[in-house]
């Protein structure tokens, strides 16, 4: 990926969105998803997790219509 995204710092204890605190982890995905790196990886983590599914239990990811 060429991209750069660019993603500014959050102070965790003083961050609010409304009236309401914005919980820390929130917060810490908020900026995570900003690195390409870590989108990178979790992308490949799911794959493999999907991937390991389809072989070990094919049935349980069908999909099914109606």
């Amino acid at each position: 990926m060429g991209t750069i995204l660019k993603c500014e710092s959050h102070n965790v204890d003083e961050k609010f969105d409304g009236m309401e605190k914005i919980p820390p982890r929130l917060l810490e995905l908020r900026t995570k998803i900003h690195d390409v790196s870590y989108v990178d990886n979790a992308i490949n983590r799911i794959a493999f997790v999907l991937s390991r599914n389809l072989i070990d239990d094919p049935e349980e990811l069908k999909f099914t219509f109606g």
